[in-house]
């Protein structure tokens, strides 16, 4: 069974000329399930020649911008392209609502859609591509930082601050991703013999992870979500360590084989 991993865009949420914003491709016998749609993503889905009907789900991670702002894009794609299957989109429960209301406003309407597009709040572990994978969340706390829990209680905003991170099993593969995470440490418990994981360099330290790699078995590391400030520093990091520690310093377009 042929499963890859591939990079939509790798940038950090600070705008990049040169790359998009996060967004996932994982693929396994000739489907596929996308993971984060920030901006660019729906472009460079069409420049890697996925089919928009053989897309089995999307995973939104967390509501910062950088992460979702191309799903109504993507959703318009979908129609376009005259899909008729209809698509679970699993994103945090606070923001399943106000999504709805949004893409009605956006006139994404459920009666002029061909497919039904089903948005799920993430609860629990779900089973895709004709169940032979598993998804598990795991909620982290970037989004709970002292600037926004005192905002968000000081003027009763209804923002529960939530963000996940996924595990992936299919059959004996493992793969991880972390999406943003405030700290390495909210991870540790859910890393013991991956086949890859998919770590973000921007909230945490990155100069941490051979140790984890070490002492969680980990085959491969792929670093993503780099600002380009990180670029060239997260680059040599890597290339320093990918003998040892199966490091790859990650950019847009980049397929990894598990």
């Amino acid at each position: 069974m042929e499963i890859s991993f591939s990079i939509l865009g790798s940038a950090s949420g600070v705008a990049s000329v040169e790359r998009n914003d996060s967004g996932y491709i994982l693929e396994c016998e000739g489907k596929t399930a996308l993971f984060d749609c920030g901006g660019g993503v729906r472009s460079a889905f069409l420049r890697r020649g996925y089919e928009p009907g053989l897309l089995d789900a999307v995973f939104i991670s967390h509501m910062h911008p950088d992460h979702i702002s191309d799903l109504p894009l993507f959703i318009q794609m979908l129609y376009h392209s005259d899909r008729i299957e209809p698509l679970n989109i699993y994103l945090p429960d606070e923001a399943v609502r106000p999504v709805k209301k949004y893409l009605h406003s956006c006139y994404l309407l459920d009666e002029k859609m061909p497919f039904k597009f089903n948005l799920k709040p993430i609860l629990k572990a779900v089973r895709i591509f004709d169940k032979k994978a598993k998804v598990t969340p795991y909620a982290n706390q970037h989004l709970a930082t002292p600037d926004n829990i005192d905002i968000i209680e000081a003027s009763y905003y209804p923002n529960k601050m939530q963000c996940y991170s996924f595990l992936i099993q299919i059959n004996d593969k493992r793969l991880f991703y972390s999406a943003d995470i405030a700290a390495l440490e909210e991870i540790e418990n859910y890393l013991d013999d991956l086949d890859l994981l998919v770590i973000e360099t921007t909230h945490v330290d990155f100069r941490r992870l051979p140790a984890i790699i070490r002492a969680k078995r980990i085959k491969k590391t792929l670093l993503t979500h780099i600002g380009d400030d990180m670029l060239e520093s997260i680059h040599q990091f890597a290339d320093s360590k990918a003998a040892e520690y199966g490091l790859i310093a990650g950019g847009d377009n980049l397929t990894i084989k598990v």
